[in-house]
């Protein structure tokens, strides 16, 4: 299910990819996740199912300089 991406920001973006490439808590672990990112889970859910055009928003677009 898509949601509002514009919810997003890209400091939460980026505390839930610095997590995710620690690869120290596994991904599926929401509680975990949730807490070591500080994210609420509206957005944590967000940043998960759209992790991938997120990504490229992020990080490979204009708003990553």
């Amino acid at each position: 299910m898509k949601k509002d991406l514009s919810i997003v920001t890209k400091e939460e973006f980026l505390a839930y990819h610095r997590v995710k490439e620690a690869g120290v808590i596994p991904l599926y672990e929401f509680q975990n996740i949730k807490q070591a990112t500080g994210l609420n889970p509206i957005v944590l859910m967000t940043i998960m199912d759209n992790y991938n055009e997120l990504s490229r928003k992020f990080i490979e677009g204009d708003e990553w300089i």
